[in-house]
C-alpha cells in the first residue's frame, strides 16, 4: 500500500529544516567566518599584487581607508614611479582633494638620490623628469665618483618629439670639499622642460662614470603631524 504525506506536512518539514540550518549557521558563525575568509583572501591578493608599503602600496591605502574610515580624497604622493593607485580608495561622493591630509608612500627622507642614465659621449639623461618635479623643487647636487676636477661646466638640454636638442642653460659648479658632490641648486621651475626628455651634458668627462643627482624633497615629514606610519609609508596632516 502506498503512503502519501500531506502537502502541508511537507511544507512544515522543509520550514523546520531551513530554520534548523539557519540556527546552526548562526551558532557556528559560519556566514561571518566565510565572509572574513573571503576578505582575508582578497587582502592577501591585493598585497601580493600591489604591495603593502612598497611599489604601488595599495595594501596600505586600503588599510588606512578601513582604519580611519576615510570618506574624503587625501592627496597621495608615491615616491616610486608607478601607475596611479588612488583608484583603491577614491570616493566619488567627494571628488575634491582633501587639502588637510596626505598619504606619503615609499618616503625616502629629506633628500632623493636619482641615478642618471648614460646616453652617449658626455650626455646623461634624467629619466621621467615630470615625475621628479612632483616630488621635488630643485636639483641640489651632482655626484661623480672619483672625478678629480673641482670645477666643471654642465649644461641642461631638452630633446623634443622631433629629436631636436635645445640647450636650456649652462652652469659652472664647484665640488663640495671632501666629497664627490658638485653643488648645483637648480630650481626645476627655472628650466623650461615641459614634457620633453631632459639631458645633462658634463664637460671634461673623457669616459663613462656612474652619475647621480640629489633632489630636495618637496614634502618634509617634520612639517606635518603623523597620523599613521608603517615603515616608510605615512598618513599625515
Amino acid at each position: 500500500m502506498k503512503i502519501t504525506i500531506p502537502k502541508n506536512n511537507n511544507k512544515l518539514f522543509y520550514t523546520i529544516l531551513v530554520l534548523l540550518i539557519l540556527f546552526l549557521l548562526n551558532k557556528t558563525s559560519f556566514i561571518k567566518n566565510f565572509i572574513n575568509i573571503n576578505k582575508n583572501k582578497e587582502n592577501k591578493r591585493v598585497v601580493r599584487l600591489y604591495g603593502f608599503c612598497g611599489n604601488e602600496s595599495v595594501g596600505y591605502l586600503k588599510y588606512l581607508k578601513k582604519k580611519y574610515n576615510i570618506k574624503s580624497n587625501p592627496k597621495i604622493i608615491n615616491y616610486i614611479h608607478t601607475p596611479q593607485n588612488n583608484w583603491s580608495i577614491y570616493e566619488t561622493s567627494s571628488q575634491n582633494i582633501d587639502s588637510q591630509k596626505m598619504i606619503l608612500l615609499n618616503y625616502p627622507g629629506k633628500e632623493i638620490n636619482i641615478g642618471l642614465s648614460h646616453f652617449k659621449n658626455n650626455f646623461y639623461e634624467l629619466i621621467k623628469p615630470d615625475f621628479y618635479q612632483i616630488i621635488s623643487n630643485s636639483i641640489k647636487s651632482l655626484k661623480i665618483q672619483n672625478f678629480e676636477k673641482s670645477n666643471i661646466n654642465i649644461s641642461f638640454y631638452i630633446k623634443n618629439e622631433l629629436n631636436i636638442f635645445k640647450k636650456l642653460k649652462t652652469l659652472n659648479i664647484q665640488k663640495e670639499e671632501g666629497t664627490d658632490n658638485f653643488i648645483i641648486n637648480q630650481i626645476f621651475d627655472d628650466l623650461d622642460m615641459n614634457d620633453n626628455r631632459v639631458f645633462i651634458k658634463i664637460d671634461d668627462l673623457k669616459k663613462t662614470y656612474n652619475l647621480s643627482i640629489k633632489l630636495d624633497n618637496k614634502y618634509d615629514i617634520t612639517n606635518y603631524k603623523i597620523l599613521d606610519q608603517h615603515k616608510n609609508c605615512y598618513f599625515v596632516k
